[in-house]
């Protein structure tokens, strides 16, 4: 089980700043295992997609994979999904929002990262809510 400590940051900025910063940052601690840090950058200059990385505490990058395509009308939540009640910092879900819902209205597809490899696998996206970081706004 995974719990979280901090978010870090969550930073906001056009493509063109992501090369020296994560456009999304946080960290997540295991009791029994050491804290890793999660973060979505720009693949930049290679191509202008985004890329999940996983890296130490300390900053080595353990892991990456290409962010998937998301399907129109749909978009990521980093970190913002319950699981049975509890928060599920290490997952990221492609949820559909609708503007008067603090919650997804629908979540499509989940990655859960897996604590023994260090990688974001496909995970199955019952049951999680997860939230609409643009209610209210």
């Amino acid at each position: 089980m995974w719990k979280v400590v901090a978010i870090a940051a969550l930073i906001s900025g056009n493509v063109a700043a992501a090369t020296t910063r994560p456009e999304v940052s946080w960290l997540i601690m295991r009791r029994e295992a050491k804290p890793v840090l999660v973060q979505v950058w720009a693949d930049r200059p290679v191509n202008p997609s985004l890329v999940w990385r996983v890296l130490s505490a300390s900053g080595v990058k353990l892991s990456q994979m290409p962010e998937p395509s998301l399907v129109d009308g749909y978009e990521y939540s980093y970190g913002e999904c319950t699981a049975g009640g509890k928060l599920a910092p290490e997952v990221i879900a492609e949820i559909k929002v609708g503007e008067r819902s603090p919650v997804a209205l629908e979540v499509r597809r989940a990655w859960a990262l897996d604590p023994a490899s260090k990688t974001f696998k496909e995970s199955d996206p019952h049951g999680l809510v997860c939230y609409n970081s643009d209610y209210g706004f």
